[in-house]
């Protein structure tokens, strides 16, 4: 953004007695130009697309519920926290409490009809929220909870169905697939899916089971039950033959139940029984959850933004805690925003997902990174054409993209050779510089060595239009140079090392002009003076002799 902040009186309108805010004509002038230099800044390296939430790492969080839900707990790593309060309208500047998490005040007890206490409520409870800051001070929201959260277990109003049922692959009710005998296959997406019906006389959650196979390295299999979904992400088996059991727990309606069994998009895979209630022990009271790792973006380029999901579904995801590991790095919650690796190929993040008294869970997601280009370019040797002073730098690790060149004193950037003047090619020391686009840049040092060239002595240096004199000089040298009138440019000194010794800003006149540069403080040697315009550099050199 463009700083406007020290344009001061001078360059505002008074408006009654009021303090100057307006811009006047001049201060309009300044803001504009600034505003135009910082753009020029955003649009530098070609960055034209669009900034998004991942850019910024704003996009929302997740507040976690303790299971007690007594407590409210923000995602941990951020450089701030501000709970708020207030329900559907909150006032940013009126927060409570800085800290990761919050808990209820003092409890009082509720009764049911019976006078069994099933759950408690607290004094001055509401509904909070959290606004992060992340590490570039930009705020990030969650969604809004009540607290204290009242989790009730109704498992025994709701009994899971007491009679197991199995059906065949190919005892479908409806479906795209085509079965093979009873095995069906080629679950890749949503689109390709089965459907199947089960009748119980009593709902509740039951176990699910699937005898599958898969010859990825994950099994993406996805369920809609009744319409909710379900996600099952067990290990690939190595074949396409249904040789391994995985289960679930899903709650089923008294009645008639649809079970879709569908593809996801994270592997493929192939079954040929599925069961309900058998085939496994349902989880415990208070663990029915299952997960389903996804990333924003499976396929990203080099270095770039991502956000992990653990897609936890079921009645119990609350208080579950979330660990990922991937790319030699951990992280922790239900969408952390992460940098992709910075390396070509299929980098895998593991998920474990676990609660107190309920088994862990695990599952895998996977990035297959390109673009990542190999900084390799060096500059193995350096050649000069006597003749013509023309460079030729040998190199390797080139990727394609042009080549600038660059030697301090000599040459800036630009994709022309680097040309030596007659008066350098012998024994005059250069550095010489390379660099392209997704590369790193690469340096040689270089001392010329052509017979018959010498370094001259005369009384005054000529270089197209810039003269300096006396040469040698044991002190004290004049520039003279032509400018146009009002021309701006930049006079300067430099060693053969390319460090600035001396500089001023001159303004032409249309006529010659001098300029005296004192040289008494360095060291002997050769100088190069230079004269920098908006079209070009002017050079000549100046031998310094005690």
């Amino acid at each position: 953004m463009a700083n406007t902040d020290d344009l001061l009186s001078n360059y505002r309108l008074l408006v009654g007695s009021d303090f100057p805010v307006h811009f006047n004509a001049a201060g309009a002038e300044i803001v504009a130009g600034r505003w135009a230099d910082a753009l020029k800044d955003i649009c530098r390296n070609n960055r034209l697309t669009p900034i998004t939430q991942q850019d910024l790492d704003t996009e929302p969080r997740d507040i976690v519920i303790s299971e007690s839900g007594q407590d409210l707990i923000a995602p941990a790593g951020y450089a701030g926290y501000k709970w708020l309060s207030g329900g559907a309208s909150f006032d940013l500047n009126a927060y409570f409490a800085e800290t990761q998490a919050i808990s209820a005040p003092s409890a009082r007890s509720i009764q049911t009809k019976d006078g069994t206490q099933i759950a408690s409520s607290y004094k001055s409870a509401g509904t909070f929220q959290v606004v992060l800051q992340n590490n570039n001070g930009l705020p990030i929201l969650t969604q809004s909870l009540d607290l204290p959260y009242v989790i009730v277990d109704d498992t025994q109003d709701n009994p899971p169905p007491t009679s197991g049922q199995c059906k065949n692959g190919n005892e479908n009710s409806g479906g795209n697939r085509t079965p093979n005998g009873a095995t069906v296959g080629g679950f890749g997406n949503s689109s390709e899916f089965m459907e199947y019906t089960f009748n119980v006389a009593t709902g509740g959650n039951t176990n699910f089971s699937i005898r599958y196979a898969s010859g990825d390295a994950t099994a993406g299999i996805d369920l809609l039950v009744n319409g909710t979904p379900y996600a099952m992400r067990p290990a690939g088996t190595g074949s396409w033959t249904p040789n391994a059991d995985a289960s679930t727990t899903i709650n089923l309606n008294a009645g008639n139940n649809t079970i879709r069994i569908q593809g996801s998009g994270n592997g493929n895979f192939a079954y040929d029984r599925l069961c309900i209630g058998i085939g496994g022990t349902p989880p415990p009271a208070g663990c029915v959850f299952s997960i389903a790792p996804t990333v924003s973006n499976p396929n990203p380029g080099c270095n770039a933004p991502l956000t992990l999901n653990a897609n936890c579904s079921g009645n119990d995801c609350g208080g579950v805690s979330l660990a990922w590991s991937g790319n030699g790095q951990t992280y922790s919650g239900a969408t952390p925003g992460i940098t992709g690796p910075a390396s070509n190929g299929t980098t895998t993040y593991s998920l474990t997902a676990s609660k107190a008294g309920c088994s862990n869970q695990t599952g895998n997601v996977s990035v297959n990174v390109s673009g990542c280009v190999t900084t390799g370019l060096a500059i193995s040797s350096a050649a000069l054409n006597c003749g013509n002073g023309v460079v030729t730098l040998t190199m390797t690790g080139l990727n394609g993209n042009p080549v600038e060149y660059q030697a301090p004193g000599l040459q800036a950037w630009n994709t022309n050779p680097l040309v030596i003047p007659t008066w350098q090619r012998n024994n005059t020391s250069f550095t010489f510089y390379a660099r392209q686009s997704g590369n790193n840049e690469a340096s040689i040092g270089y001392t010329s060595s052509c017979a018959g060239y010498r370094m001259a002595t005369s009384t005054e240096e000529t270089a197209e239009g810039l003269w300096v004199s006396p040469n040698p000089t044991s002190g004290n040298v004049v520039a003279r140079f032509t400018l146009n009138e009002g021309q701006r440019a930049t006079l300067s000194v430099v060693n053969l090392s390319g460090q600035s010794l001396h500089s001023r800003a001159v303004v032409g006149t249309g006529k010659a002009q001098d300029e005296t540069l004192d040289l008494s403080q360095q060291a002997s040697g050769l100088y190069v003076v230079r004269l920098q315009t908006a079209v070009g550099v002017k050079t000549a050199k100046v031998i310094l002799q005690r």
